[in-house]
């Protein structure tokens, strides 16, 4: 299940003040990293997921060796871009990835994409929005992996181990990639 939320300038600084005030201590250090909007999606996203499961403390998130934020028995994912925060809550291990669409980059392209992948993109109409999905897909599964983009991106996605969900949101695509049982 994915969630959108992009009314950030709705809540007043007044509550954002209160709202890191309750945070857990690994969250506001991680909020201390961020300035700006940024760091105001890093305090309304704990916020957002504590109420969508319905916890009645402030659970502290653990963090694996590659930095992705889990709590026991939950599985779910962040992700946001510009002022767009997803999130993702499943049974099982899943990522969510949100980016806007840009302009069409060919070296973009041929760094990430394997030839399948590149041709499809050079068949469609929209290119930026053909390449946009794919990079988001390839994002989504690190996160679902809990690996970092580093990785092989052209030989990442897995639709024999993995199912992809696609949205669109005004001028952004999300993908969501969680594990097939």
């Amino acid at each position: 299940m994915i969630y959108l939320f992009d009314k950030f300038n709705s809540i007043s600084e007044n509550e954002y003040t209160r709202l890191y005030n309750l945070l857990p201590a690994s969250r506001k250090r991680k909020a201390d990293m961020r300035t700006g909007i940024d760091k105001k999606i890093c305090i309304l996203e704990y916020f957002i997921l504590k109420d969508l499961l319905k916890f009645e403390n402030y659970p502290d998130f653990k963090y694996t060796d590659e930095g992705k934020p889990f709590l026991e028995n939950f599985h779910f994912s962040i992700a946001h871009a510009d002022n767009v925060l997803c999130l993702a809550i499943e049974n099982n291990d899943c990522g969510v990835d949100i980016e806007k669409v840009a302009e069409f980059n060919a070296k973009i392209a041929k760094y990430i994409l394997n030839e399948g992948e590149q041709n499809e993109v050079e068949k469609a109409k929209q290119k930026d929005v053909a390449l946009t999905k794919f990079f988001t897909q390839k994002e989504a599964t690190t996160k679902c992996l809990g690996i970092k983009l580093n990785c092989d991106l052209k030989n990442l996605v897995d639709n024999k181990k993995f199912k992809y969900i696609f949205k669109k949101y005004k001028n952004y695509i999300i993908c969501e990639c969680k594990k097939k049982i």
